[in-house]
């Protein structure tokens, strides 16, 4: 019976059983544990980091409400609440995907990662978050201190939003690969 609920679990995964066997298909389930336990520990050090951060910010001072305008404030603070909504979100996510070894196998699929890999790529990649984060940092932390620094850094981070919507939209809708 566990047999029989395993080759439907496959079958579902659009696997072809021919080219893959039980064991292989379950070497690659594994591998794809340690992939989202991973990406669980970065996750939990991120909300870390950031609250930390806040912490941080709270106890140096700033946010002078003669000197900085409410509206860069609250930017500050909603940014950070969104972003620990966020990650905790993707944690419980990740975390029932654990738990669920039918969804794990329907997420664990190579040609839907290889899709998505390559629209990510195609539309900013890695160099693309790794500068939006720096600059959703930069607009945060200057949302306490500066209003020319805040104004300047939300403009990038408006700009980098823009640029990675419109060229993930199109490469999802153009792109033939």
């Amino acid at each position: 019976m566990t047999e029989i609920i395993k080759l439907h679990t496959i079958m579902l995964s659009n696997v072809n059983l021919d080219e893959m066997s039980m064991g292989e298909a379950n070497a690659m389930d594994k591998k794809y544990e340690r992939k989202i336990r991973i990406r669980i520990t970065i996750l939990a050090l991120s909300a870390i980091f950031i609250v930390a951060l806040t912490i941080v910010m709270a106890y140096c001072g700033g946010g002078d409400s003669r000197v900085i305008p409410s509206y860069a404030l609250q930017f500050g603070s909603l940014s950070i609440v969104i972003s620990l909504v966020y990650l905790f979100v993707r944690i419980k996510f990740y975390s029932d995907l654990l738990k669920d070894k039918f969804k794990l196998r329907k997420f664990n699929n190579p040609e839907r990662i290889e899709y998505k890999r390559r629209l990510h790529e195609k539309s900013g990649g890695d160099v693309w978050t790794i500068t939006f984060l720096m600059s959703e940092l930069v607009t945060v932390i200057s949302a306490e201190y500066s209003v020319d620094a805040f104004h300047a850094g939300l403009i990038l981070v408006i700009v980098h939003l823009l640029v990675k919507a419109i060229y993930y939209f199109y490469y999802k809708k153009f792109s033939k690969e």
